[in-house]
């Protein structure tokens, strides 16, 4: 369409190109296409998920089987950096072959480059675990010393966030379970 980028928009989610006019009559929840994702780091969690139709990313489940399988008896596994060219081999390997990524003990020796290319993933989001619009309510939550009223607190800011962003809450739950066992 000629003209296209002047006159109109283009979802990088789906790929419909529409008059600048019309955008605002187009719903919002759109379903992304998988061929139009060229990549996992650096895309939003809720792309990904409808993308894939899954509950969260294929990265976080893939690192965190991984890590719990063969790093949990490993001090400091995510605060002992991971070898750079594992860790690239590893967002490489999420990127262009998704789920079918080679993250095994034969592919990536260093458990740790897994733990950092997960870590990686989650700094690389372009909207963080806990977005923006929540950061103050879990952050003000943290701070209440009475335990009932922060547990409380807590619960009804991740309750919010099961609201608004699925993809966001289903990934949060399923680290913080993670980093407790």
């Amino acid at each position: 369409m000629w003209g296209l980028i002047a006159q109109g928009v283009k979802c990088t989610d789906c790929g419909l190109s529409v008059h600048k006019q019309c955008c605002k009559q187009i719903p919002q929840d759109c379903m992304p296409d998988k061929r139009l994702i060229k990549r996992v780091y650096g895309i939003d969690l809720t792309t990904l998920v409808k993308a894939h139709n899954t509950t969260r990313p294929m990265v976080v489940d893939m690192c965190i089987k991984e890590i719990e399988s063969r790093g949990m008896d490993i001090e400091g596994i995510y605060r002992v950096p991971g070898m750079l060219d594992d860790v690239d081999y590893i967002q490489h390997s999420f990127d262009n072959d998704n789920e079918n990524a080679k993250i095994g003990p034969v592919d990536v020796s260093d458990i740790n480059a897994v733990a950092g290319a997960f870590k990686l993933f989650l700094r690389q989001l372009p909207i963080p675990l806990i977005p923006f619009e929540l950061y103050e309510k879990f952050m003000n939550a943290a701070k209440i010393t009475n335990e009932h009223e922060r547990s409380d607190s807590i619960y009804n800011a991740t309750k919010e966030l099961h609201s608004i962003k699925q993809a966001h809450y289903q990934t949060l739950k399923c680290v913080t379970d993670h980093l407790r066992r």
